[in-house]
Parts: structure tokens; sequence; C-alpha cells
């Protein structure tokens, strides 16, 4: 059978490569691989972090009102206003609004705060306001519950009774208000403040700054006995008698204000017939 001619075209001559070489190429073009794969996983992840930064930073929804559910009736609405302007996030999507809420109910005069997202700029408040129902010391205030908080003065408080005491005895010094404030009433005793000294003695101030000292115990037999001292003897005298101490078991003393000089009666009596 005959051979045919060799083309010259289609012949190619083979190259052997040493393994070495071979070995050496494959190691430099899988570490090009894995640098490139690398150098594109940093990219990615970096792109990712940008638009997260940006995202995050800028305000879609800046927070433009705030609405109060309910106008306030003693509280100071700069207290709030001064609470959002400083809170950390002013875009309504990502604001934590139970956040705000809890920074709210810090307040003292607020009992329970709630905040709620009204989209697409504004936050709703609803605010539970303590209600003073007397004066506690200087400034302060107590609600129903003995709880003591501040609110600006006006003139609608200005008239409430006062009580004061030491620091934690709020709830003990209203409970006995509540207690004896209808039978003082009854009896038209005209008392302006209670209170519960450090040494925790009561006392009763009446209206014109008289101190009657009751005690610690015994408290409702020496008011008892207040009014009975009152209307028969010191009635006419309280505004030169600065203290009545009542913890005598039989009777009463009597702290003259400074400068005062007690007269008794036939002593006005001589003086009369000496005119």
């Amino acid at each position: 059978m005959a051979t045919p001619p060799k083309n010259r075209y289609l012949s190619r001559s083979s190259v052997s490569v040493p393994r070495e070489e071979r070995t050496l190429w494959q190691i430099a073009w899988l570490i090009g691989e894995c640098t490139l794969a690398v150098l594109l996983l940093i990219g990615i992840a970096y792109g990712i972090y940008v638009t997260y930064q940006r995202l995050t930073q800028q305000a879609f929804f800046p927070l433009k009102r705030v609405i109060i559910a309910e106008p306030l009736r003693y509280g100071d609405m700069a207290d709030i206003s001064d609470i959002i302007r400083h809170h950390h996030q002013k875009d309504l999507l990502h604001m934590d609004v139970s956040l705000l809420a809890g920074e709210i109910q810090q307040l003292d005069w607020i009992a329970k705060a709630g905040v709620y997202k009204r989209w697409p700029d504004a936050v709703e408040i609803k605010l539970a306001e303590r209600v003073p129902i007397v004066r506690w010391g200087k400034e302060g205030f107590l609600d129903a519950s003995g709880t003591p908080f501040t609110v600006p003065d006006s003139d609608k408080l200005r008239g409430l009774f006062k009580l004061q005491g030491p620091d934690g005895y709020e709830q003990q010094v209203l409970q006995y208000y509540e207690d004896i404030a209808p039978w003082l009433a009854a009896r038209h005793l005209d008392v302006a403040r209670l209170t519960l000294d450090p040494r925790l003695v009561w006392h009763v101030e009446l209206s014109g700054g008289t101190d009657i000292i009751l005690g610690r115990d015994q408290l409702n037999e020496r008011l008892k006995k207040l009014v009975v001292v009152n209307d028969k003897v010191i009635k006419p005298y309280h505004p030169y008698i600065d203290a009545i101490d009542l913890r005598y078991h039989d009777g009463f003393s009597v702290r003259w204000k400074a400068g005062v000089r007690p007269v008794t009666t036939e002593a006005k009596d001589k003086t009369k017939e000496k005119k």
C-alpha cells in the first residue's frame, strides 16, 4: 500500500518543556489567581462598607416635626425639646423610638412616655405626666403615689398643701397627711405645713407660722390637745408665739418669738386701772 506524501504544513515538531519549569510556571499562575481573587474580595468589601456608611450617615427621612399628643399641664416642653435635640439619631429610618422614649421617661415629672414614628418626617410623643397633689420641700412636689418630682411653679400650684421630710420618707409623710387632713379640716384648724424633721419628730405649722411640735408618738392625742389648747388658750397669742411643744403628758410649753414679753390677763387689768 502506498504511503501518502507528508504535508509539511500539518506536521509540527514537539518541544519538550522540563518538568521543573512547568511546575514553577503553574505555581506563579496560581499565585497570580489567588492575588487577583483577594484583591477582588477586598474591593467588594470596601464597596459594601462605603455603601453602608452612606446609608447610615445620610438622612433619607430627616426628623422635621414633633407631635405632642396632648398639651402639657404641668411639665416644661423645653425639657422634651432638649432631649430630642441631643438625641444621637435624627433620621426617622434609623431612629430607635423605644430608646428615645426611655430617655424622655428619665425626666422625673414623666410617669410614662411613648414615641411613635409618623412617616415621612415626624414622631408623635404620648406623655403621662405626674400630677402634683402636694408640695414637697422647697421646690418639689409629690404625686398620689408619693413619688417626688419637680415642675415649673405656677399660680395653680402655689395653693397646694406643704409637706417636708427627709429623702426616702415621702410616702410616709404623705400617708400621715392624708390620714389627718379630713380631721383638721372638720375642726377648722388652719394648718399650713406638715413636717417630719431629720430626727423623725413631727411638726405642724399653723398658717401664722407657729411651729407645733407633736413628737414621735401619740400623734393623734396630741393633735386633739392642740385643738383644745388653740381654741381655749393660745389663739389670741399666735402672732407672738414661735413654737408650742405638746410632748408633755399633762401640758405644753411655749417658746415666744424673740423680743416678745408675754403679758398676763392680770397685768393687762392693772394697766387699765392705772389709766
